[in-house]
């Protein structure tokens, strides 16, 4: 709320959706906002969801006599744990009209605590599944991104988005409550031939509260890793080539095999469990796969083909691979896409994402490689 109000461009109209807070959010919004600008959902409510019950909220209000279809309408998603710099917005909207192409534009990710590593400069997925970033392991921010670029998505913290892309792409699929939807929502822009792009002169700062494992997730039940792999296999069988589908069947279901016994060498048996899960649960459904491409194929005006440039090539998906096997046997945690230690949260009811304790110093001293070795 801070950095909205800091904002040097602000927007016509700012709705705040609560997904059920127990504490006081919803007082807080609307002392800042206005009583007018925030309409609350179930808990349960994915981000997704709650992106439309806030849009179809402001058809009801109403901008200036005027509906979104009479003229070009931009949303801007922010999340409630992800501040904008003052001028995001502004710089934003500068390359949107540079790029009248643009339908998604997306900001620079900068960390919460440290505002000089990078998150996210432009997303795009592995062959088997994973989150590519293209960025180091605590990769500062030097200038070395500072392109504007097409890309296959961007983070959903910060993304603005054409209204009337969203309603032909029919927003965020309902089948990614949390996690993945970023990336399949970019990924279904660029194959129905909208341009996405990011726009490393706009900063957002995130915490990733729910990725880190600082509060538990209020769309589902299930835990962080599970929810995350789940829809990374959907978003790939949903969005695959035709001709390529089978492969990538087969990538998924060997790679959780192997993501399992990776865990299991690492002495996490509960994440090698939530690997072969994650498969069998997208597997029980195929109706749900069927059914997505079913509407991505409606949709589609690019072949899936030119997209190629934009996922991580061969080389770097082996470097991510070996990367990732060293830190699961390893129990460092440093791997790409690696899910962290788990954390205890103090309340599950509770709407602060403070950081929580994490394992003692004897355990981080046990687990450095040298001592495993010795």
């Amino acid at each position: 709320l801070d950095a909205l109000g800091a904002l040097t461009y602000l927007p016509d109209r700012i709705i705040a959706v609560d997904t059920g807070s127990r504490d006081s959010t919803p007082a807080m919004l609307a002392d800042a906002l206005g009583g007018h600008a925030v309409t609350s959902q179930p808990k349960r409510t994915g981000f997704g969801a709650a992106i439309q019950a806030g849009l179809d909220y402001a058809d009801k209000l109403g901008v200036d006599g005027q509906s979104w279809q009479q003229r070009t309408e931009w949303i801007w998603l922010l999340h409630d744990d992800c501040a904008p710099a003052p001028d995001a917005l502004l710089r934003l909207l500068e390359t949107a009209v540079r790029r009248p192409d643009a339908a998604v534009i997306g900001p620079k990710v900068r960390g919460w605590r440290d505002e000089r590593q990078l998150l996210e400069v432009g997303l795009t997925m592995t062959g088997g599944g994973r989150r590519h970033t293209g960025l180091e392991k605590l990769e500062y921010d030097q200038g070395q991104h500072d392109t504007t670029r097409e890309a296959l998505a961007v983070g959903s913290a910060g993304m603005l988005v054409r209204r009337d892309v969203w309603e032909e792409l029919g927003g965020f699929d309902r089948n990614l409550a949390i996690f993945r939807d970023d990336i399949d929502f970019g990924w279904r822009a660029n194959l129905a031939g909208h341009s996405v792009l990011v726009c490393p002169a706009a900063v957002v700062q995130h915490a990733e509260a729910a990725a880190q494992g600082r509060r538990r997730l209020g769309a589902t039940r299930d835990r962080t890793h599970l929810v995350d792999r789940r829809n990374a296999i959907y978003v790939a069988l949903a969005n695959a080539p035709a001709r390529r589908w089978l492969l990538t069947l087969v990538r998924m279901i060997l790679g959780a095999i192997g993501r399992g016994v990776g865990f299991l060498l690492g002495k996490q048996p509960a994440l090698a469990a939530e690997e072969i899960f994650a498969v069998l649960s997208v597997l029980v459904r195929p109706d749900k796969i069927i059914r997505a491409r079913v509407q991505r194929s409606r949709m589609r005006k690019v072949d899936p083909a030119e997209l190629k440039p934009f996922f991580p090539s061969a080389s770097q998906q082996v470097r991510n691979t070996i990367e990732t096997v060293l830190a699961v046997v390893t129990g460092s945690g440093n791997g790409h896409d690696l899910p962290l230690r788990r954390r205890a949260v103090t309340d599950p009811d509770s709407e602060d994402d403070e950081p929580v304790a994490d394992d003692a110093w004897w355990l981080r001293a046990l687990l450095k490689p040298p001592v495993l070795l010795v």
